[in-house]
């Protein structure tokens, strides 16, 4: 549902992937609706790198997508904030590798 995961966001939040740099919830909304129409699946997320402290964190990976019968890795970083007592992602970004 594209609309939980955009729960994740802040409304200022900035995404960039292979597409473009989507800005704001409204353009980072198209893009995943891009996935979801391609009936792009997240079958896991391996964690490499994780660091908080109280007021901002970031974590980078791996991923494994599969979008049809066709599997997509990827890396990722994204960066939260926590703004009124809740975490939100600030920046994220999203890359194939394969």
């Amino acid at each position: 549902d594209p609309n939980s995961v955009l729960s994740l966001y802040a409304d200022d939040a900035v995404l960039q992937s292979e597409a473009d740099v989507f800005r704001g919830k409204s353009e980072i909304r198209k893009w995943l609706q891009v996935a979801f129409d391609q009936g792009s699946v997240l079958e896991s997320i391996t964690a490499i790198r994780e660091k908080s402290s109280t007021t901002i964190a970031y974590g980078t990976g791996q991923t494994r997508r599969l979008v049809g019968a066709e599997v997509h890795l990827g890396r990722y970083l994204i960066v939260m904030e926590k703004r009124k007592r809740k975490w939100v992602i600030v920046e994220h970004a999203s890359f194939n590798t394969h």
